[in-house]
């Protein structure tokens, strides 16, 4: 029975991330909740006590600004851009959950054997019954070239969309025009551009008023990030600049409120 309960704790730690709001409940080092591991897992170090203390609260700041001087030592410059990314609201009244989060991962095996590609889609019984419903005539026993086969078909496949000319594409075409904000109102035009999942991005965007005049603008580099986190931090980051102004009556514009949406 303990033995059992120990396994059991452990795999609900293993599989158990943070969900962060205030950070209080949250600690820098031994909580997963940036990652897919603790920060203590890439951080060879020893820490002190202090260090070994500092929950998320104490070093986030609002709006993706860290206290970094608080630890004693300097972190990699990749795991600061990772965090940079991540807005928190110290401020927040929700308090820090824990999330379980149990994904099955497949592994077909056959008498300890790990299931090979050829047996799945060629020797298998099940396989078998499903390429004779097919009637297809062409001889699947040489499992040697079944590998190469696959990659031919690819290559064949990519090759032959990219030889059809533009007119046989379905294209959609689309007005591209500035909508203006009813008046006495302003509108924020906002975009992020990021070089690929997890890494580094950039943010930028305007304000204008209902005329298409240009009242202010930002941008700036944030960290390492996705296409999306990108896309909403310019939003996260164009209202501050446009209340610090007293533009009271802001809007995003359609395509940051499709972001939002979806």
């Amino acid at each position: 029975m303990g033995r059992a309960i120990r396994k059991g704790n452990s795999l609900i730690n293993s599989n158990s991330s943070a969900i962060v709001h205030n950070g209080k409940k949250t600690s820098l080092w031994y909580d997963i909740w940036f990652k897919e591991s603790p920060l203590r897992n890439v951080i060879p170090r020893p820490l002190n006590k202090e260090d070994s203390l500092i929950i998320v609260n104490q070093l986030a700041n609002d709006l993706g600004s860290w206290s970094w001087e608080i630890v004693s030592f300097n972190l990699p410059q990749s795991i600061k851009d990772l965090i940079n990314a991540i807005l928190r609201f110290k401020e927040s009244s929700l308090e820090d959950v824990s999330s379980c989060n149990f994904q099955k991962k497949w592994l077909l095996q056959t008498k300890s054997v790990v299931e090979s590609d050829c047996h799945l889609f060629i020797e298998c019984p099940v396989s078998k019954s499903i390429w004779h419903l097919t009637r297809c005539k062409t001889q699947l026993s040489n499992c040697n070239n079944f590998g190469k086969s696959i990659a031919s078909a690819a290559e064949f496949h990519d090759i032959a969309l990219s030889n059809v000319s533009t007119s046989q594409r379905n294209s959609l075409t689309l007005p591209v025009k500035w909508i203006p904000p009813m008046n006495g109102w302003w509108k924020m035009n906002c975009d992020g551009a990021c070089e690929g999942n997890l890494r580094p991005f950039s943010i930028g965007g305007i304000l204008r008023d209902n005329l298409g005049n240009w009242i202010s603008g930002f941008s700036g580099f944030i960290g390492d990030g996705t296409a999306l986190k990108a896309e909403l931090w310019g939003i996260t980051m164009g209202f501050p600049v446009g209340f610090s102004m007293k533009l009271s009556f802001l809007i995003p514009s359609e395509k940051e409120i499709n972001a939002l949406i979806n």
